[in-house]
């Protein structure tokens, strides 16, 4: 907490800085109080209208209720710090109404960023699957840091059409969710994408337990995994590079376009399955994880999306796509080269397959379902040193670690799990 209202600025014009790369003459727009338990919604939304480029809205302490869907666009206010007055990371909370649709606040625009801290945002783990959710960012990029997420039975956090580089999610505590973070990219684009750059959304330094899935991605997505710690989950595929959905439902879905999975903590926990992290499509580089207890690494050759395997249940006259399956893992390689090559590509260091690289085990261990059987056909779609690798992708190095917009140098961060709070 700040003692003095020049503080306060100095600090908002250090947060706008490092969202921007240009702090600007910002202000603080507090959001009315309309008391414990009660609807914070419109107040919200009338605070939001007020607010110039640059300011910090700033919620009262307390819990209160959203009711419906609050819907923000940065485009118009760009910049803008969303930040809970109370104290940590709980001493504003907002509950979401079990009977409100969808997401309790949604962030759209084309590009211009928000910054979101220092609040506690709960749901109603019995809610419905669909509805069951949190706060979305769509097409935004965004800050996200220092909050709490609790009890969403669908997704406490939503990234939609997210394109390069939006989005950084860091120093956050996700407890009881069955999606901690779902990811989805342009669903008719596939960029040409070179890992260890900026081009991804972050997802670094977070705290979680008892999720199903910690992060989940598909269509497009392109995020970085790195030093966060995940305990008790809730079922298997943790960490979730989503394959595509198949012609036959209408058209192809892309899978996870390319994730970083990297200095993460896995404790096993609630589960029927020990698969943590598993890559069912696109491009990967999964290396320097420490997973404990029995949970291991899967890769597969996967026709799945939200949880209907389509290559089973596909109609009697619907045929098997030929190697590559599109999106799979070496899909790129796989199209260039066909299915005699070994070795990864010489031009684009290995651009499309899927690197697996010194990850510390205890009882684990990396398994591929490899070949697949389809009505009593088996299909042998990826291979290792074809489609996936057990070494280094050659050429890689990884982005720069804390990343730059948190403006804190790694010591500062403290290891993985601690949770320690990174707003300035």
């Amino acid at each position: 907490m700040f003692r003095h209202d020049a503080v306060k600025k100095v600090a908002c014009l250090v947060l706008v800085g490092l969202l921007t790369g240009a702090a600007s003459q910002a202000g603080v727009i507090h959001v009315k109080d309309p008391g414990e338990g009660n609807d914070i919604g419109p107040n919200l939304e009338a605070a939001w209208d007020r607010a110039s480029e640059g300011d910090t809205i700033l919620l009262p302490a307390g819990k209160f209720r959203i009711d419906g869907t609050i819907k923000l666009s940065p485009s118009a206010r760009p910049n803008i710090h969303l930040k809970g007055a109370g104290a940590g990371r709980d001493g504003t909370k907002l509950h979401r109404n079990h009977k409100a649709p969808q997401n309790m606040i949604q962030f759209f625009s084309n590009g211009p960023g928000v910054q979101v801290s220092s609040i506690c945002f709960q749901g109603f783990e019995q809610s419905n699957r669909l509805e069951g959710k949190g706060i979305m960012f769509m097409n935004t990029d965004f800050y996200l840091h220092d909050c709490m997420f609790s009890g969403f039975a669908r997704a406490a956090v939503t990234v939609s059409n997210n394109t390069k580089g939006m989005g950084l999610i860091s120093s956050n505590v996700f407890v009881d969710n069955h999606y901690a973070v779902i990811v989805n990219g342009f669903k008719d684009s596939w960029p040409p994408i070179s890992p260890g750059t900026s081009d991804f959304l972050f997802i670094e330094d977070n705290y979680f337990t008892r999720s199903h899935h910690a992060v989940a991605g598909g269509e497009g997505a392109l995020y970085v995994f790195r030093r966060n710690l995940l305990k008790e989950s809730g079922g298997s595929w943790a960490v979730d590079m989503h394959g595509g959905r198949p012609d036959w439902l209408g058209s192809y879905t892309y899978s996870t376009r390319l994730a970083e999975v990297y200095w993460n903590t896995i404790y096993g926990g609630q589960k029927t399955e020990p698969w943590e992290i598993t890559c069912r499509g696109g491009e990967a580089l999964i290396w320097g994880n420490r997973l404990k207890g029995d949970v291991s690494i899967q890769l597969k050759p996967d026709g799945t999306w939200h949880g209907s395997n389509y290559w089973t249940k596909a109609p009697a006259e619907w045929k098997m796509p030929p190697y590559p399956a599109p999106y799979q893992i070496g899909w790129e390689s796989g199209k260039k080269y066909g299915e005699d090559h070994t070795g990864t590509d010489p031009e684009t260091t290995g651009a499309g397959d899927v690197f697996v690289w010194d990850n510390e085990f205890e009882t684990g261990s990396i398994d591929v379902l490899s070949p697949y059987n389809v009505r009593g056909k088996e299909y042998d779609y990826i291979q290792k040193d074809r489609d996936y690798h057990f070494v280094k992708r050659p050429g890689y190095e990884p982005y720069t670690y804390p990343h730059p917009r948190r403006g804190i140098s790694a010591a500062e961060s403290g290891p993985p799990g601690t949770r320690r709070r990174t707003g300035r």
